[in-house]
């Protein structure tokens, strides 16, 4: 899939990080981004996208959130069948190794500790997207 064609999903409570991740994913080339303020929201996205025909490539999303948490919503996309397979990348600020099991335990495809750079996510959108979403 080219990087132009990435569809993403930022969800993340604090406006500085969703901007902080949409530079870093704008900085590669990626400019389909959608953002959301918490999981119930990112739910309402996902299923409002779905029902349309279409999906997110991929979704970053952060852990402590109001409404519904981060790890709330990487269980309901987990457990769905259309997006379980859909690449989720837990951000938090949690480092402890038992958030990061916990995590995967859940579904996690990957973990972004903040802060990060913009390097790592072009890292990680090459691990699931390959050559074709690394930066020029």
């Amino acid at each position: 899939m080219s990087k132009d064609k990435i569809n993403v999903l930022i969800v993340d409570d604090f406006e500085m990080v969703r901007m902080m991740l949409k530079n870093a994913l704008n900085g590669i080339g990626i400019k389909n981004i959608t953002e959301a303020t918490n999981g119930k929201q990112a739910k309402d996205m996902v299923l409002e996208k779905l029902n349309s025909g279409a999906k997110f490539d991929i979704i970053f999303s952060d852990w402590n959130m109001p409404e519904m948490d981060g790890l709330e919503f990487l269980k309901f996309c987990k457990g769905h069948d259309q997006i379980k397979k859909t690449p989720f990348v837990m951000v938090t600020a949690e480092s402890e190794s038992s958030f990061i099991m916990e995590a995967v335990r859940a579904g996690a495809d990957d973990y972004l500790v903040k802060p990060f750079s913009p390097m790592l996510i072009d890292k990680k959108l090459s691990r699931f997207f390959g050559n074709e979403a690394k930066a020029i």
